[in-house]
């Protein structure tokens, strides 16, 4: 597992990337998560989109304060989650922010 995180203006971890490595020297992007924060700096809201290889695609919304949880399915096209295992020092196709 190769896990990247971006910080905002803040120094807070608002996005994350979670790649599954595979068999073939590949990666594939199998969550991104999504933070957003209250004006006390907590997590108020988080989406969670979690991917895979065939196609399908959960995205979960979780509000913290009242909680909620919400759930929806749907399809993507999963090539553009694919990326090739990076060399030592060369993470830029990882840190894509814009997938």
């Amino acid at each position: 597992m190769v896990g990247v995180g971006f910080l905002d203006d803040h120094q807070r971890e608002h996005l994350t990337y979670q790649f599954q490595c595979l068999d073939s020297g590949t990666l594939f992007l199998t969550m991104a998560t999504h933070r957003e924060f209250d004006d006390a700096g907590k997590v108020s809201l988080g989406t969670s989109y979690i991917f895979k290889e065939n196609g399908e695609l959960l995205i979960r919304r979780e509000q913290i304060n009242p909680h909620k949880l919400e759930e929806a399915k749907s399809n993507f096209e999963p090539k553009g989650n694919y990326e090739k295992l990076p060399e030592f020092g060369d993470y830029s196709n990882v840190t894509k922010v814009d997938r």
